[in-house]
Order: C-alpha cells, then structure tokens, then sequence
C-alpha cells in the first residue's frame, strides 16, 4: 500500500510552505518541501518535520525516512 501525505503551511490566508511524504508499509519518506521567504519568521520546516514524526507513530510507523533530502551530486549548497 503507497500512500502520500501533504501538509501545507499557512500566514493567514497565504500559503507560504508545503511538504509531501510517502507511506510504503512500515517505512514514511520524506519526499519534497517548499518553504517561501514569508515562512521564514515560523519555522514551518521544523513544525512539519515534528508534526510528520507525530503523525507517523500515530500511523503505526516503524520508520522515518530523510534520506533523499540532499543526496551525492546535488548542489553544496542545498546541504
């Protein structure tokens, strides 16, 4: 079973950041954000990472998954 997970974040009625994870089984992966400017003074990065951990315990999750956030040949500058 594959399932995708999104959460958004939002400055009143301005969305301002985004994140999408994917469910496999016992495993959640972390698979893409977007974090505007205007998210910068809320932490929206941190807020989704730990509501993501959350949800994935409440989800009977076993594991979860960051490992495609910067991987080899990708820009030093994305670390």
């Amino acid at each position: 079973m594959l399932n995708k997970r999104i959460y958004l974040g939002y400055v009143g009625d301005l969305l301002v950041a985004g994140a999408i994870f994917i469910d496999e089984d016992v495993t959640s992966e972390y698979y893409m954000s977007f974090y505007n400017p205007e998210s910068r003074p809320y932490q929206f990065g941190i807020a989704m990472m730990d509501r993501w951990y959350s949800d994935s315990l409440k989800l009977g999750m076993k594991y979860c998954d960051v490992d495609h956030m910067w991987e080899r040949g990708y820009p030093s500058s994305q670390k």
